[in-house]
């Protein structure tokens, strides 16, 4: 691999498990920092690919390419992640102890589980007055949301690492075949996750 390679390498991983273990160490603990610790983690490849083009490479940062174009792969990132999901939801079933129940009644019980017991009877209520259109209601929120916050406030937190991996690493491995190149920027990509699935973990437990 080039040495540009090797310095975007080692100033993101360096970067962004920095902004995890000071965070965690030096700053009080609570939902709202795991977030901040996260979002900052992010954007760690980002600040290490322009340090790169900048100071290594002498190159604008126009070159990491424009931050938004849309195309055809856009429609696939909508749709791709729905085919995942229906496929989920039809093959769960097959497995032991599970079982697929889209009835209204059994929404109705699932989303009252989720609210306090002080607002049950409202909530009850108006879910009855949904009938037998809650499961389509509640199927067509998830989509529309979904692709929306894919394309608004995900997007905004992607940037950071989206900038990085794809915008210059993608770019500086181009001597590379298609599959090598994609396995070599999956694995470090992977790899780069894992303080930060310490982050999010402490996210939800707080949630």
């Amino acid at each position: 691999m080039k040495r540009s390679t090797w310095w975007f390498l080692a100033l993101a991983y360096g970067i962004s498990w920095t902004i995890s273990e000071a965070g965690f160490r030096l700053l009080p603990q609570g939902k709202y920092t795991s977030l901040g610790i996260a979002l900052g983690f992010m954007f760690g490849p980002a600040l290490a690919a322009a340090l790169v083009v900048r100071f290594h490479l002498r190159r604008p940062l126009r070159s990491l390419g424009p931050i938004f174009a849309m195309n055809g792969y856009t429609a696939l990132a909508v749709v791709i992640p729905l085919v995942f999901a229906l496929s989920h939801v039809l093959v769960a079933p097959l497995l032991p102890g599970l079982s697929l129940n889209l009835g209204a009644e059994a929404l109705q019980q699932s989303i009252l589980d989720l609210v306090p017991a002080t607002r049950h009877e409202e909530v009850a209520r108006k879910l009855a007055e949904l009938g037998p259109a809650l499961p389509w209601i509640l199927l067509a929120q998830t989509i529309l949301a979904g692709a929306a916050a894919g394309m608004s406030i995900n997007a905004v937190a992607a940037f950071g690492e989206e900038l990085g991996w794809r915008g210059f690493l993608h770019q500086d491995l181009a001597a590379m075949s298609f599959w090598r190149r994609s396995g070599l920027i999956g694995v470090a990509w992977g790899l780069w996750h894992a303080p930060l699935m310490r982050a999010l973990a402490a996210f939800v437990e707080e949630t």
